[in-house]
């Protein structure tokens, strides 16, 4: 694939995930403002939910995707093995995505949640681990620019992790009674909203400033 094809996808999966992911925290406004309609809200809930399954595709596509097209870019060594572990995790991750929706309550899949957050978790750390590691070493990223455009990327993984996590009980209250307790879905609602709020802003802040040193390219 060529370069110019490669930084098309990119851009393209980012605007979809950043559109998309407005769109969710919209809907979670709009639920509020729908406190009193149960089933209004349970709608919303839904509608949520297929929203986030499309913008958590295009985020996990973007990883990998980006590692490479820095690579071809020359500004970062992943490797024929590095880029094949990736995209083996990002297939993976997709997978769980599709066939386990985070409304559902079954052991495999909250097993498979958990298996999840932990990946998050884990390669945001490694992304920012490593940032750290190049501004101090100089290796293996080169350049300082793109050592912050790393570590805030790992940033944005582990906000997104907060923003699964602090927005789960509403989709545990909307599939209504199950082998975990929930709470009414308006109070599940009125806990996560300001929350994952608060987590969306500093993604985007996060997302932004990433944007800036990409395109400035300070030295």
């Amino acid at each position: 694939m060529s370069l110019y094809s490669q930084t098309w996808i990119h851009l393209m999966l980012f605007g979809f995930w950043i559109g998309t992911h407005v769109a969710v925290v919209a809907l979670m406004w709009q639920m509020r403002f729908a406190e009193g309609h149960e089933e209004g809200q349970k709608r919303l809930t839904g509608a949520m939910e297929s929203v986030e399954r499309l913008s958590r595709t295009a985020f996990v596509l973007m990883l990998p995707m980006g590692l490479q097209l820095a690579e071809n870019m020359g500004l970062f060594q992943l490797g024929g093995m590095g880029a094949l572990g990736v995209w083996i995790i990002a297939i993976i991750w997709l997978i769980g995505l599709w066939t386990q929706p985070r409304g559902t309550r079954t052991d495999m899949a909250v097993g498979l949640r958990a298996a999840q957050r932990v990946l998050m978790v884990s390669v945001g750390l490694i992304m920012i681990g490593t940032a750290a590691l190049s501004l101090l070493n100089g290796s293996p990223i080169a350049h300082d620019w793109l050592s912050g455009k790393f570590a805030l990327y790992g940033a944005a993984l582990l906000l997104v992790f907060g923003i699964e996590y602090v927005t789960q009980p509403i989709l545990y209250s909307a599939a209504g009674p199950g082998l975990r307790p929930t709470r009414p879905l308006a109070e599940a609602v009125s806990i996560a909203l300001p929350k994952a709020t608060i987590l969306s802003v500093l993604l985007l802040i996060c997302l932004g400033a990433a944007s800036y040193l990409g395109l400035v390219q300070p030295t």
